[in-house]
Order: structure tokens, then C-alpha cells, then sequence
């Protein structure tokens, strides 16, 4: 790994900057869409409801490696129509390897988002390259909203009841 920090810790860091802040946003995480109300065709690490009803996706990278297995993948990041911002996030110790990696390729997302060991968040865009926004997105449905505002409390119980496994195994020691 290029980075110390755990998902878990990543994905707080996250949440808690302005743009991305869950006390204003719905947030969810390792989301799978794939059904009648929320159609996302592949797992989204991180995804953000704005409350105009907007969605922005993250892909967390821990590792060049990591980075590099997303783009062989079958399924692509395609906005499907609903998702307006798609970043990659990614540790600052890689960000000139990535850099160059999008060099000479043509660049589908919005920015790069990285973090360091002290969870410190910054956005940087490609060197060279514009970013030309993907108008092909509208705001979700009612209901694809409550879509995912329920994978995000589905992920909030789960981790919940890892809590009180943990608690229940130290206890029993």
C-alpha cells in the first residue's frame, strides 16, 4: 500500500470536508445500485447526494496498484445519467505517477482528489488537460434518492453491528 491510512479512515476524511460534508449530503458508501430504483452498474466506493438532488462518485485508491486495477475492470465509470462529478482519490505520494497516466488519455472525470498520512484533503486537476463537463446527467428521482439514502443506513448498521462484535468479543476476554 502506498498509504498507512485505512478505507475507514479515508472515507471519514472525506465526508467531513465541505463539499462533501454528511451533515449537509446524504452519504453512502460501497454502494451497488444495480436494480429497479438506482441504476449504477458497478460498486461505488463513495457516493454523495447533494440536496438539490445531485450525485457525485468516489473511487477510493489506497495504492498505485489499486489505481491501476481500475482500468482493467469491465465495467467503465459511466455516469449512467446521474452522476455529475466523479473523482478518483488517491494517495498525494502517487499523484505525479497518475498524473502521467492520464498524460495522453482522455480525461472522464472531474478531479483528483488526494490525501495524505494526516488525512489533509486537496483537489488537483490533470496537468494539461481541461476538464469538459459531462452534461449528460439530471438530478435523481424521488425515489432513487431514497434509494440511496437506504444504502447508506444499510452500511450504517452493518458497521454498527461489527462495533458491537468487537465489544462483545473484548468483553468476553
Amino acid at each position: 500500500m502506498d498509504t498507512k491510512r485505512t478505507l475507514y479512515e479515508i472515507e471519514v476524511a472525506l465526508s467531513k470536508i465541505d463539499i462533501f460534508n454528511y451533515i449537509k449530503n446524504i452519504v453512502a458508501f460501497n454502494v451497488n445500485g444495480l436494480g429497479q430504483s438506482l441504476l449504477i452498474q458497478h460498486e461505488c466506493d463513495m457516493l454523495v447526494l447533494s440536496k438539490s438532488g445531485y450525485l457525485t462518485e468516489i473511487e477510493i485508491k489506497r495504492s498505485w496498484e489499486d489505481f491501476k486495477a481500475d482500468f482493467k475492470k469491465k465495467h467503465t465509470h459511466d455516469n449512467m445519467g446521474i452522476i455529475k462529478n466523479f473523482f478518483y482519490c488517491i494517495p498525494l505520494s502517487i499523484l505525479d505517477k497518475v498524473q502521467e497516466f492520464f498524460k495522453d488519455k482522455i480525461i472522464n472525470f472531474t478531479d483528483i482528489i488526494t490525501y495524505d498520512e494526516d488525512l489533509n484533503i486537496e483537489f488537483h486537476r490533470i496537468k494539461g488537460k481541461e476538464y469538459v463537463p459531462d452534461f449528460n446527467y439530471r438530478k435523481l428521482f424521488l425515489e432513487e434518492q431514497l434509494q440511496v439514502a437506504r444504502f447508506g443506513a444499510m452500511r450504517a448498521i452493518k458497521l454498527k453491528e461489527k462495533i458491537n462484535n468487537l465489544i462483545n468479543k473484548n468483553s468476553n476476554e
